[in-house]
C-alpha cells in the first residue's frame, strides 16, 4: 500500500489535470468567433490604396483612389492604374457594396 505522501501527490496530479481541462474548456468556449474577411474592398486614399493593393486577395479590391496612379506620389502606379477610377470615385464606392 502506497504511503500517504504518494497518495496525496497522485490526488494533486488528478486535481491539476481536472483544473487544466476545465481551464481549456472555458478558454475554448470564451474564444471570440473569427470574423469573415470582407468580400469586396474599395479604397479612398493613397495610404489605404497601397495597403489594400498589398493585402487584398485577388479580385477582392474593386477600386482605389485616382492618387494611386500618380507616379510622383504612388509607389504602386501599375496596380493603381488597373483599379483606379476618376477623381472622387472613392466617395461613390457605396454602389460597389464594399
Amino acid at each position: 500500500m502506497p504511503n500517504r505522501g504518494v497518495r496525496s501527490l497522485r490526488a494533486c496530479v488528478r486535481a491539476s489535470r481536472r483544473l487544466a481541462l476545465l481551464l481549456a474548456a472555458t478558454l475554448a468556449a470564451a474564444a471570440p468567433a473569427v470574423a469573415e474577411a470582407p468580400r469586396r474592398v474599395v479604397s479612398i486614399n493613397l495610404c489605404t490604396d497601397q495597403l489594400a493593393m498589398m493585402l487584398a486577395a485577388p479580385g477582392q479590391l474593386l477600386s482605389v483612389s485616382h492618387l494611386a496612379t500618380e507616379p510622383q506620389i504612388s509607389a504602386m502606379v501599375e496596380g493603381g492604374a488597373r483599379l483606379s477610377g476618376e477623381p472622387g470615385a472613392g466617395r461613390r464606392g457605396v454602389p460597389h457594396a464594399p
